[in-house]
């Protein structure tokens, strides 16, 4: 699915379901369940390149998954470039992948720093991201 069709449901159960699962893979792979996206992104660069969707790959994978979507930058970039070099029996995958870095970007607006003003207190930013961006996914 892409990135903008997941929302907290689909957090909450993926957490859960990561949380059950016992690895005996080191310490990114028990990192990597419990939500460390540094871990997450290790064990991702452990499975390349991908040829087919075993097991190992699927948990790092939804593991990468989990911290791109509680937010973490460098997880969703990974997701993206995941998506990109993998080839995929799905006639978006492509989407699946510019879905992820289009989240990120929109993320990254969503979370500027406000600029300092002379002589003074930082003057807060606001931005409202109110663009859609069409992916060609349908309705």
């Amino acid at each position: 699915m892409p990135a903008y069709r997941l929302h907290e449901g689909e957090r909450v159960v993926l957490r859960e379901a990561l949380s059950k699962i016992a690895v005996l893979g080191g310490c990114e792979w028990v990192g990597a369940m419990r939500g460390d996206p540094a871990a997450s992104i290790a064990i991702a660069l452990e499975v390349l390149p991908i040829a087919n969707i075993t097991l190992q790959v699927d948990l790092a994978l939804s593991a990468v998954l989990l911290n791109a979507l509680d937010g973490n930058a460098a997880a969703a970039l990974m997701l993206s470039h995941l998506l990109r070099q993998t080839k995929l029996d799905h006639p978006f995958g492509k989407e699946l992948a510019v879905s992820w870095l289009v989240s990120n970007l929109r993320d990254a607006l969503k979370t500027r720093k406000p600029v300092a003003r002379k002589g003074g207190r930082p003057k807060a930013t606001i931005v409202r991201d109110t663009t859609a961006v069409s992916l060609g996914l349908g309705a």
